[in-house]
C-alpha cells in the first residue's frame, strides 16, 4: 500500500488479516490438508478450490465464514470451512482507514 498519512505502512485489508488469523488458529494437520486443497491443479494448471466468504449459517447478521469451494459444480467433495469472524472484524477497521483516507484527501 502507497504511504498515506494516518495509515501505518504495513496495514493489510482487514480480510486478509481475519483468514491470516483462521488459518494460523489451525491445528496442524487440518492446515496441511487444507494447504493440499488450495494447492490443487486441474489438468490445465488452474486451481482446483476457490476461497470464498459467505454469511454464517448459524448467524449470518454477525459472522462470516471462509470456505473452500470446488470450482467444478461435479465435483462430490463437501466444501471445506477453513475460519469464521466477526463482519465488524472487517468492516469497521475497512471504515477507520477510510475516514482517515477522507480526512487527508477530501477536496474542500
Amino acid at each position: 500500500m502507497a504511504e498515506t498519512p494516518g495509515i501505518p505502512s504495513d496495514w493489510k485489508q482487514p480480510v486478509q488479516v481475519e483468514q491470516e488469523k483462521a488459518w494460523n488458529r489451525l491445528e496442524q494437520p487440518e492446515r496441511e490438508r487444507l494447504a493440499d486443497l488450495r494447492g490443487e491443479r486441474s489438468a490445465e494448471g488452474n486451481p482446483v478450490w476457490e476461497s470464498w466468504l459467505e454469511p454464517d449459517p448459524d448467524d449470518p447478521e454477525e459472522f462470516v465464514i471462509w470456505i473452500l469451494k470446488s470450482v467444478d459444480p461435479r465435483d462430490p467433495r463437501p466444501n471445506e470451512r477453513v475460519g469464521r469472524w466477526l463482519i465488524k472484524a472487517m468492516t469497521v477497521p475497512l471504515e477507520r482507514a477510510q475516514a482517515i483516507i477522507r480526512e487527508h484527501y477530501v477536496d474542500d
